[in-house]
């Protein structure tokens, strides 16, 4: 995990502080090799001691992919709650085969588009770069995840052009923009479980964990459902994400809070 280091290393470039004075957090000691104060990395990369406009930006990513989050999963799960089994088939495309699918439900198309736009926005802000600049051995999840944040967004962008447009919703674009997703989620996680050990949230830390343990048996049915998107598994998917999200955002909260205190 990135956030585990040595105290009595450099955050930075982990150079041995060994013998360069007393370890302690007001220390302004320059560590020899990269010049980064002692004191920084006595305190380590834990978010209470990051920028504040840093921490803020993470949390409102955090309540942009709750929000929209609750709000798909709810939606997608009301006619199971309602009806039941049959709940499964009150939008579900019927034709002889995929070239002939009939065009969906034009506003239920834009409103998914809509909550899936607001949570790739709040991952654009929880994936912001670090403040001060992140340690070298940096985590590979955050610039990944951003990256793919934004081909996703691009792809949904342009399915709903094409929807708004009157032209086929089944498009290209929308299977792109769906197994982009499907990546995108799990690699979320393991950046949520990165994030909690940050903010110091062990829920955070075995909520996520438990996210992509319960994810794995569902990703074939989501794979295989992607143009028939509208069985339990990608509802299944999104609760679990969902609850390790809204556990990272009380986490940045209570972070939030702790360093704007007096005693924080």
């Amino acid at each position: 995990m990135d956030s585990d280091h040595d105290s009595t290393c450099c955050l930075r470039c982990r150079y041995d502080l060994g013998g360069l004075g007393p370890l302690t957090a007001d220390s302004t000691t320059p560590c020899p090799e990269c010049g980064t104060p002692i004191g920084r990395s006595v305190e380590g990369d834990r978010l209470v001691h990051a920028h504040p406009r840093y921490r803020r930006r993470l949390e409102l990513g955090a309540a942009m992919v709750t929000g929209s989050m609750v709000v798909y999963v709810v939606w997608r799960a009301a006619p199971y709650l309602a009806l039941g089994p049959a709940g499964a088939l009150v939008d579900m495309p019927i034709a002889e085969d995929v070239g002939h699918l009939p065009p969906p439900d034009v506003p239920a198309h834009t409103l998914r588009g809509g909550l899936l736009l607001v949570a790739l926005l709040g991952w654009w802000l929880l994936t912001t770069p670090r403040t001060p600049p992140a340690i070298r051995r940096r985590s590979w999840t955050r610039p990944v995840l951003r990256w793919l944040t934004v081909l996703v967004a691009l792809a949904t962008l342009v399915d709903r052009v094409i929807v708004l447009a009157g032209g086929n919703a089944w498009t290209g674009w929308f299977t792109l923009a769906q197994l982009l997703w499907v990546a995108h989620v799990p690699l979320a996680m393991l950046y949520v479980r990165h994030l909690g050990a940050r903010a110091e949230s062990r829920a955070t830390r075995t909520l996520s964990l438990l996210a992509i343990v319960a994810m794995a048996p569902w990703f074939v049915p989501c794979l295989l459902t992607i143009i028939f998107a509208t069985t339990l598994a990608p509802v299944v998917v999104q609760a679990g994400a969902t609850i390790a999200t809204a556990s990272l955002w009380l986490a940045l909260r209570r972070v939030n809070r702790r360093a704007a205190s007096p005693a924080g």
